[in-house]
């Protein structure tokens, strides 16, 4: 599946629910994993390397979003 597929897919069920698209774009749900990641105790390294972050600042940040 491409990045745009995942787009189209998203965009038809947020139309079919009523939900506003801005909530339903890819990096929505990459984010709120991460960060659901990190409250149930996942460690930042795995994360990271889940994310295919190259360097532990970009992770950094979503522990940022939980403070």
């Amino acid at each position: 599946m491409t990045r745009s597929c995942i787009s189209i897919l998203l965009r038809r069920l947020s139309e079919s629910v009523g939900v506003e698209r801005a909530l339903t774009t890819p990096h929505t749900f990459r984010r709120g994993f991460a960060v659901e990641f990190l409250r149930n105790g996942g460690d930042v390294f795995t994360l990271q390397q889940i994310l295919g972050h190259s360097n532990l600042e970009m992770t950094r940040r979503y522990v940022r979003l939980l403070s």
